[in-house]
């Protein structure tokens, strides 16, 4: 039942038509495998948080909102001051008439007059402004959501990340504990199917070890799971997850992206 639950999940994840779910092949890799490295001492929260602020999008996103914002607040801030403005213009106009190209410079040459200078002061100071006013408390409270926005998501982040690192160091732990306790009872299999061939002890006595050691085999298949989600969520919140670059390999999802810690790859 969690076979197919899964391999139907996987279908409509990747978007492919229904009747094509049930030909999907099975897993072609095994879950990744536990060599005993934990966290680097040199990896912490900050170095994660580091990553994911350079990394992820919608932080990035978050940003160039709120200095968007800021920007558009700037400008209705000015539309509410006094509005000055001063042209000035500077001229020159003269006529001579005649034929050739003489008459285009002579002008000049005979000093006919014709400079002209023209001076213009607006000044603009509306008494209530009620539309630039309304524009700028608009702009204010776009201003402090964006800033909220950005300041959550970064908050957010920061608990995401420090309970997915827990949570690997747990898992890994536990991973660890599984592994030991699954082979203890493999060696106690094997040393009571002697004992029973020897005749120290019974078929019942087998059995209940097998059965201890199938529980033992399970809850390390689901650590081994839970180690495997634990590197994809970790990746994930660091942004991590793709591989940065152009071209057709932008955006790629490796299988040592899935399955490796962050930051370790180019330590």
């Amino acid at each position: 039942q969690a076979l197919l639950e899964a391999r139907q999940g996987l279908g409509l994840a990747i978007g492919i038509p229904y009747e094509k779910i049930a030909l999907l092949a099975p897993a072609a890799d095994d879950f990744p495998p536990y060599l005993g490295n934990e966290l680097p001492p040199h990896l912490g929260l900050t170095q994660f948080l580091n990553e994911a602020l350079m990394r992820r999008s919608d932080l990035l996103a978050a940003r160039l909102a709120r200095n968007a914002a800021d920007t558009l607040l700037v400008a209705a801030k000015d539309g509410v001051k006094p509005q000055v403005d001063l042209n000035l213009k500077v001229g020159y106009t003269g006529a001579d008439y005649g034929a050739g190209a003489r008459t285009l410079f002579s002008p000049f040459g005979q000093n006919i007059e014709g400079p002209s200078a023209q001076g213009l002061l607006y000044f603009a100071f509306p008494p209530a402004n009620n539309a630039a006013r309304g524009r700028l408390v608009q702009r204010q409270a776009a201003a402090e959501q964006a800033a909220i926005q950005s300041d959550e998501l970064a908050r957010a982040l920061r608990v995401s990340l420090n309970i997915d690192i827990e949570r690997l160091r747990n898992i890994a732990l536990q991973l660890k504990q599984t592994e030991t306790s699954s082979r203890l009872y493999q060696s106690a299999v094997v040393n009571e199917k002697t004992k029973l061939s020897l005749g120290m002890a019974t078929v019942l006595d087998v059995l209940q070890l097998e059965d201890r050691l199938t529980a033992a085999a399970i809850t390390h298949l689901n650590a081994r799971l839970d180690y495997a989600t634990a590197l994809a969520q970790l990746r994930f919140e660091t942004g991590t997850l793709t591989l940065p670059g152009n071209g057709k390999d932008e955006n790629a999802i490796t299988y040592q992206s899935l399955t490796t810690i962050p930051l370790t790859d180019t330590k």
